[in-house]
């Protein structure tokens, strides 16, 4: 992350790579959801039976998880996956990533919560600043 408000993210896939960067709004509360982006899409399988992917991640500040879907999921979606990185301020940071279909209808009640629903958000809506 250059400064407190920006992180970049690099994906690398098979035969393609993107890299983004995406700001974190300045004045926010100093807990949950921050930010959604969106990556490009990526190609994956087989040159006979390619198709897209639409990464997806999502910036959830000093927040625990485990972080999941609830409402509708779209079908073939990957499982959320976490990472958090602590930094020596105290200050925490989870990067939570998940992948879905190019073309697959997204259900417009999917949601990303926590397990006490203390931070909830819709799990696809591109460039949503927190809650």
């Amino acid at each position: 992350m250059p400064d407190a408000n920006t992180y970049c993210l690099v994906s690398i896939r098979e035969r393609a790579s993107d890299r983004q960067c995406f700001g974190l709004a300045a004045k926010r509360k100093p807990q949950g959801h921050v930010h959604v982006g969106r990556g490009a899409p990526h190609g994956v399988g087989s040159a006979a039976e390619p198709h897209r992917l639409c990464l997806t991640v999502s910036v959830v500040e000093n927040a625990g998880g485990p972080f999941a879907y609830t409402g509708g999921t779209p079908e073939h979606a990957t499982p959320v996956q976490e990472a958090t990185v602590k930094f020596p301020s105290g200050r925490a940071m989870t990067f939570l990533t998940y992948e879905f279909p190019e073309a697959v209808s997204i259900p417009m009640d999917a949601e990303i919560c926590s397990p006490d629903r203390a931070v909830w958000f819709k799990a696809f809506e591109p460039y949503a600043i927190g809650q």
